[in-house]
């Protein structure tokens, strides 16, 4: 285990800390770790939202969706930002995610990339 991992509770409560955080830098397991834990947790959502289709516990479900989405766009793009910081790309390379079709993938594999060492956003992050 490098000194860079980073695990899923704590990826978690990296995520929540640095909720507006825009400056310095974030591992790839620190990111990937939160693509998981915002996986299981919109899965488990969408699975309630199903199960309740004809019950009156839908328009609840569909509420807590809509919150939860709204409350986490801040600290997502503060986040991507943050990796790519720490492969040595400014924020404003989140924008290639707009390009049709190659935009996505070009922004995946920036976010494998692995640290680029210490860059004009600092010292590599550090679990």
């Amino acid at each position: 285990m490098s000194p860079e991992y980073v695990g899923f509770v704590g990826a978690i409560k990296l995520f929540f800390s640095n909720y507006a955080n825009f400056k310095g830098r974030s591992t790839r397991s620190e990111y990937w770790w939160w693509g998981l834990a915002l996986f299981i947790i919109s899965f488990v959502l969408v699975i309630l939202i199903s199960v309740s289709i004809y019950s009156k516990l839908l328009y609840l479900f569909w509420g807590i969706m809509v919150l939860w989405s709204l409350a986490i766009v801040v600290p997502n793009l503060a986040l991507a930002i943050r990796r790519l910081h720490d492969v040595g790309k400014s924020g404003w390379w989140f924008l290639i995610n707009l390009v049709p079709g190659v935009g996505g993938i070009i922004f995946l594999v920036l976010t494998l990339q692995p640290s680029d060492g210490t860059n004009n956003w600092g010292e590599p992050a550090k679990a």
